[in-house]
């Protein structure tokens, strides 16, 4: 497993497995985990890593690497994304139990918005390094987070879809 994801501003609460049972409750009731025995989510929980930050903390920037993806635990997370012009805009606030991160995570490209933590907050990371390790010596669990993660992005796709849609017809 690699060591925690160091970024700015956010304070490691915890990782491995004197954490476990700290950061299995804390994931335990996220949605994308509803599919998962807590034997399988006990063996991912040993690849996170738990941080908190304060209001006001970038949690990832429009255009950067996305090395991760996060699972937030407490608070608010204001997703903004640049216009033509350069202006940032709030378009999405990500609430506890909900995921961020998994387009860049999963495709490799930079992030597509800002996040911003509106509130102080917590949340744990599953890195891209770590991901793939847990894929590796967890076959059986990784393919089903991976059918999770991908799911998730079509539910958001269509999501997305169904807006354009009323944006174009308003």
């Amino acid at each position: 497993m690699s060591s925690p994801t160091a970024i700015d501003g956010l304070e490691l609460l915890g990782a491995g497995t004197s954490f476990q049972d700290d950061l299995f409750d804390m994931v335990a009731n996220a949605a994308i985990f509803n599919h998962f025995e807590s034997t399988e989510l006990k063996q991912l929980i040993g690849y996170m890593h738990a941080y908190s930050a304060q209001a006001g903390t970038k949690i990832f920037q429009e255009g950067s690497s996305g090395l991760y993806m996060g699972i937030l635990i407490e608070g608010s997370i204001e997703i903004r994304k640049q216009n033509d012009d350069g202006d940032e805009r709030a378009i999405a606030c990500i609430t506890p139990g909900k995921t961020f991160g998994e387009m860049s995570l999963i495709d490799g490209l930079q992030h597509s918005a800002s996040g911003i933590a509106k509130t102080p907050i917590k949340l744990t990371l599953l890195s891209k390094e770590n991901l793939r390790l847990f894929i590796e010596r967890h076959p059986a669990a990784g393919a089903k987070m991976l059918w999770e993660v991908a799911r998730l992005l079509s539910l958001r796709l269509r999501q997305t879809s169904g807006q354009l849609v009323d944006f174009m017809d308003g």
